[in-house]
């Protein structure tokens, strides 16, 4: 008996299917079974496929046990909800666009296969939404960026190298978040490419924000990450986590978010002060970040 098969989207699984040998019900069964894994291909192509949006939905809004855990802000939640994970920022523009209408489809299914599968819009060009796509670290990829303190200073902890943030380009920027279990992973933000979402494939943070460091040495700190958006609760978390580890933070310059700026484009340069075993973040000065 000749047999057909029937591969799987993912590729990792083959049916063998009995093709028709003459008898009617076998041939019915076999259609039948053909359309079902028709259809279960189609749903894993699509973005909001029920399976994978179900599973990403929890990862997007950083599901932790930890309530000070920072989850991360929408327009970067529905980035990580999208297979492709394509830069939220891009992404809302194209959500905007399906929340005006009237589709009746679900967005990812109108942006890719449905009715908006053509738009193009002029503040965020269709080649740049599927070309900007943010990186997201596996498990074994994120080991990569991990760094331990050892003896007051930042140490990779996979090569042992001292963290110096001034090796590369110029202008770059270095971005770092800390996982709920207080690991430290940093890398060089590449815009469009890869983000504070990056480390933790969306998951929740302590902390998140940028830093400088010469030979190990922290310089400075600050937390701006448009990504999860910490307050100044998570920045004195995180200080008070590198004192207890032992980095010294005199003389270490440190930058959180004003409060309000809805542009999120702005800091206050503050200085960390020792009250009662906590760190207390004091305003300064209005300065550019």
């Amino acid at each position: 008996m000749a047999e057909l098969s029937l591969d799987c989207y993912d590729g990792a699984s083959t049916v063998m299917v009995p093709q028709h040998t003459g008898h009617g019900h076998e041939s019915t069964a076999a259609v039948k079974l053909q359309k079902v894994y028709r259809s279960y291909r189609t749903r894993r192509r699509l973005a909001d496929s029920a399976v994978v949006a179900e599973e990403l939905w929890l990862l997007g809004k950083g599901l932790s046990k930890d309530a000070k855990a920072q989850k991360l802000a929408f327009q970067h939640w529905i980035e990580a909800i999208d297979p492709r994970h394509r830069y939220g920022h891009n992404l809302n523009y194209y959500y905007d666009e399906w929340c005006r209408g009237d589709a009746g489809q679900p967005f990812f299914y109108w942006l890719d296969v449905g009715d908006g599968k053509e738009v193009d819009l002029k503040d965020c060009p269709r080649s740049r939404l599927q070309q900007e796509c943010i990186k997201y670290l596996g498990p074994q990829e994120r080991e990569h960026f991990e760094y331990i303190i050892c003896e007051g200073t930042l140490v990779h902890r996979g090569t042992g190298y001292l963290l110096d943030t001034n090796q590369g380009m110029e202008d770059s920027k270095w971005i770092f978040v800390m996982s709920t279990s207080k690991k430290l992973y940093a890398g060089e933000k590449k815009k469009g490419l890869f983000h504070h979402s990056s480390f933790l494939a969306g998951g929740a943070t302590l902390a998140a924000g940028r830093l400088r460091a010469e030979h190990g040495k922290l310089k400075s700190v600050s937390a701006y990450s448009g990504h999860y958006r910490p307050t100044n609760e998570n920045l004195g978390s995180f200080l008070t986590f590198l004192k207890e580890s032992g980095v010294a933070l005199d003389g270490v310059q440190v930058l959180s978010p004003m409060e309000g700026n809805e542009s999120y484009g702005l800091s206050k340069s503050i200085q960390p002060v020792r009250t009662c075993g906590q760190w207390r973040i004091q305003d300064c000065r209005l300065m550019g970040s």
